[in-house]
């Protein structure tokens, strides 16, 4: 077998330091890159969009995408597409646009569109 060892790593046992076998090594270098990839890739992920989906009870899916940064949501529901801004309220959520009104409160979760109502359980 060939090993390539960038760093020699040495642990320190009773005051004297011994030298970690190649092998040893190359496993510890390969966790330590495993562990900085995983690290990045977490930190690169936008954690303020957040994506969900709910069903009403005809079985219908309302796809969800909401972008807290920016206060916006979009919407897929029966194949439209629905774009909402948030609005602020005191208890709750609310999304809206000129036609349509997302309302979520206490886990009761409403889609609006020109007074039609669905209802969501979550």
């Amino acid at each position: 077998m060939f090993y390539v060892n960038i760093i020699t790593l040495y642990a320190r046992n009773n005051g004297k330091y011994i030298k970690f076998h190649p092998q040893t090594t190359c496993y510890l270098q390969a966790g330590a890159l495993l562990c900085a990839v995983c690290i990045l890739i977490d930190g690169c992920r936008n954690k303020n969009i957040v994506k969900t989906q709910l069903t009403d009870s005809e079985g219908t899916v309302l796809v969800m995408e909401f972008d807290k940064t920016v206060g916006t949501a979009t919407f897929v529901y029966k194949g439209d597409t629905i774009h909402l801004k948030q609005d602020n309220i005191a208890s709750g959520i609310r999304y809206s646009n000129p036609h349509y009104v997302y309302l979520e409160w206490q886990g009761h979760c409403t889609l609006c569109k020109d007074s039609l109502v669905a209802q969501f359980a979550q």
